[in-house]
């Protein structure tokens, strides 16, 4: 007695689901007395499978769109130019051209030794310099004048006796030019804590000098951008001292390896200074931007998959069609595909996964809801007697 009440309840079952999901069959509905549906009801029913094998999906036109990749770096900045100013020799200072934050040409004189000595050995060197310039003028005149008492040897010695006191001069005017410390580039002096006064040791560093017309920003990219890379690139620059502000820099140089442990490239890009807003030392974000040609994006929804791989389904005169595709690019709820479908054409962006080749599909998105309303409201309008005028027109 169980097994049949079993029975029957799944046949009741099975029944009232077809029933839902089809509705009454034409055939049975005069012995049941189902009244038929009508249009109106049938565009009311919510999306899925209609009677007559008609599938029930949203349908959103293929469009073109370039996708943007941005990375994203941290940069340190350094002056274009950049020098340690210090003393080749050791001496007590006599006189500094030292002020903080000013600017300084090549070549100014930043720091005087005392330089008594030397100016002394100079004085020193040229007279022995004079001294052998006239022996062998006077030489030259003897032996002119046919004298035989001037050998060549005499003259021989007294001419390499002259080039030993030119090289004396020479070197004397080199110790002597070493008790100045010049600027070896224009720019800007940095602190110092030197005083007239001090003795300064061979080698000490005295000031630094920072030619920050424009800067170098260093920074590191992952491995996957060295294709991006090229001398010119364009970068965007911002730093946390100069809030809301964007530079515009360009690459200037890039590693030829990629560091094996982080696995990332070192970069560096010049960024334009003229107003002297920006200091070297600064941290920087810097933003690399690379924008494709407009590619094929549909929502991710639009997207099924199979053995064979990826595939949409495209509307071709009511009837849904598979297309293989290829995701490029995949970001929140788009995907870019390479396609061969061209842009507007219609694809199937919610119900993909219910369809099967060669299904008949009917529009029910929100554009197509807005079509259809007028229909409706004719189909439900009671009709009017022949020759009666319509509000619509005038009486």
């Amino acid at each position: 007695m169980k097994k049949p009440l079993v029975l029957i309840a799944s046949a009741a079952f099975v029944a009232g689901a077809y029933i839902w999901s089809f509705g009454v069959p034409a055939s049975v509905s005069p012995f049941i007395g189902a009244e038929t549906e009508t249009p109106a009801a049938s565009n009311t029913r919510p999306a899925g499978r209609r009677g007559g094998g008609v599938t029930s999906v949203v349908l959103t036109p293929l469009t073109l769109m370039p996708y943007e990749d941005t990375l994203h770096a941290v940069g340190s900045a350094k002056a274009l130019q950049s020098a340690t100013v210090t003393s080749d020799v050791s001496g007590k200072i006599t006189a500094l051209n030292l002020t903080p934050n000013t600017q300084v040409s090549q070549g100014d004189s930043l720091v005087q030794l005392d330089d008594r000595v030397e100016r002394l050995n100079l004085e020193k060197a040229e007279g022995e310099l004079a001294q052998a310039r006239d022996a062998v003028s006077r030489y030259e005149r003897l032996r002119a004048t046919g004298n035989a008492t001037v050998s060549d040897v005499a003259i021989s010695d007294a001419r390499l006796a002259q080039q030993l006191a030119e090289v004396n001069v020479g070197l004397a005017q080199l110790a002597l030019d070493d008790r100045t410390v010049l600027a070896p580039i224009s720019g800007t002096l940095g602190l110092s804590d030197l005083n007239v006064g001090d003795t300064l040791g061979a080698g000490m560093a005295i000031v630094t000098i920072d030619n920050a017309d424009a800067l170098i920003v260093d920074f590191e990219l992952p491995e996957r951008s060295i294709a991006l890379l090229a001398k010119g690139r364009e970068v965007l620059l911002g730093t946390p001292s100069l809030t809301g502000r964007v530079f515009t820099g360009h690459i200037t140089s890039f590693d030829s390896r990629i560091d094996p442990t982080t696995r990332s490239v070192s970069v560096e890009a010049r960024v334009e200074n003229a107003d002297g807003d920006l200091w070297p030392g600064m941290t920087f974000s810097v933003r690399l931007i690379d924008q494709t040609a407009p590619m094929a994006a549909l929502p991710s929804t639009a997207v099924t998959w199979s053995r064979d791989g990826a595939r949409i389904w495209v509307a071709q005169d009511g009837t849904a069609v598979q297309q293989p595709i290829t995701i490029v690019h995949r970001r929140n709820d788009l995907v870019w595909l390479d396609v061969d479908v061209p842009a507007g054409t219609m694809v199937v962006t919610e119900g993909a996964q219910k369809m099967r080749a060669g299904a008949k599909i009917m529009d029910v998105g929100d554009h197509a809801a807005e079509e259809q309303v007028p229909q409706a409201e004719r189909v439900n309008a009671p009709a009017r007697p022949s020759g009666t005028p319509s509000s619509e027109q005038p009486t």
